[in-house]
């Protein structure tokens, strides 16, 4: 899990998740509360995703943020 701060200082947590059929997805949780949201990751498993996102950095992560939508927990 990483944590990061957008451009509003909105802090995040941000984990891999899965759905059906193997899609890894970013999942981000706000710390203050709030909606989880969800953006596919362009890899083929857990691992992959992992590293995929260990390697971004906070302007990586926050592009990544602006495409998720809202996870159906």
């Amino acid at each position: 899990m990483k944590t990061f701060t957008d451009a509003d200082g909105r802090a995040w947590d941000i984990t891999v998740g899965r759905q059906s059929y193997g899609l890894a997805l970013a999942l981000f949780l706000p710390r203050d509360g709030g909606e989880v949201l969800q953006a596919a990751l362009p890899v083929d498993n857990w691992v992959e995703a992992e590293r995929y996102l260990a390697g971004l950095d906070e302007a990586g992560l926050v592009a990544l943020l602006r495409d998720a939508e809202p996870h159906g927990l």
